[in-house]
């Protein structure tokens, strides 16, 4: 392997693992809130992208402007999904199976309502950065992958900012520490878990507003997504927001660099291997022993 083969396989392993570290990222706000693995979690990447597509491309109207708007709309799909979905199951004391099993019925929801709006064919959104490939070390990147890094950066920082330094993260935080003792403090526990979901449909919006330059928008891949993301929690530590985003980066490093060695067609399958891996040696995650954010 030549340096800038390296280099290369660096930058864009780090891109896509910056990726599955914000869907992670939602799979964990989630999980520590309500114990509940929402797999509806890919499916708020897919429509992010889908109506980044359609403001940007479409409408032609301003990246930022368009961003904005996504990740607005988004962000309220994920409030109409806890008011309609999570609350009532919560409230009526579902087990967590039958809310991870709802959590499977709306994304196959969202998913056909996807298919029936944006139709079967892949649409593409052009890179933030244009269309020619930035030269860095002597290796050639995508001219999305700096945005990608720029942008998840900033998410990432903001979320930390937001669990520890605001009242709507540590009421978030305390609950997921121990729900029982939080409401005796004051604090409403179904309020945390309408911030957590809307704040996971937005990062996942976000994540696919990133990745739609580089694998176009279609409204099959919300499974992707999906399982990419939970991946990356798992191994990272489902209990751990800083622990997912490092796992996204692992995850997106040991598939970039696998594809190098063995074949693009065993991408999905190093997920699963480490997926697998993770489940049998260290169920919590890599990142299970330290104190939890």
């Amino acid at each position: 392997m030549e340096f800038r083969d390296f280099i290369q396989l660096l930058v864009t392993g780090i891109s896509e693992g910056s990726i599955y570290a914000l869907i992670a990222l939602g799979f964990t706000l989630i999980f520590k809130c309500t114990n509940v693995i929402s797999f509806a979690q890919g499916e708020f990447a897919v429509l992010g992208s889908l109506l980044m597509v359609t403001f940007s491309e479409f409408l032609h109207l301003p990246i930022v402007v368009s961003f904005v708007i996504t990740v607005v709309i988004v962000a309220g799909v994920g409030a109409l999904f806890e008011l309609t979905t999570i609350r009532p199951l919560v409230r009526g004391s579902a087990s967590i199976l039958n809310i991870i099993i709802a959590t499977i019925g709306v994304s196959m929801v969202l998913k056909t309502l996807a298919k029936l709006f944006w139709g079967r064919e892949p649409v593409g959104l052009s890179s933030f950065g244009g269309d020619k490939p930035i030269e860095f070390l002597k290796a050639f990147v995508h001219p999305q992958s700096p945005w990608i890094l720029s942008l998840s950066l900033v998410i990432l920082t903001a979320m930390i900012v937001f669990l520890d330094y605001t009242r709507q993260g540590r009421a978030l935080k305390a609950c997921a520490e121990d729900a029982f003792a939080a409401k005796l403090m004051g604090i409403s526990a179904q309020r945390v878990v309408f911030y957590s979901v809307v704040l996971s449909a937005a990062l996942g919006a976000a994540s696919g507003i990133l990745i739609a330059p580089i694998t176009y928008a279609q409204y099959d891949l919300g499974i992707i997504y999906t399982i990419k993301g939970f991946s990356a929690a798992v191994l990272g530590g489902m209990q751990n927001p800083l622990g997912a985003m490092v796992g996204g980066i692992l995850l997106g490093l040991l598939e970039t660099f696998g594809v190098f060695f063995l074949s693009s067609g065993y991408k999905d399958v190093i997920t699963l291997g480490v997926l697998l891996v993770v489940l049998f040696l260290m169920s919590e995650g890599i990142f299970s022993s330290k104190e939890k954010r």
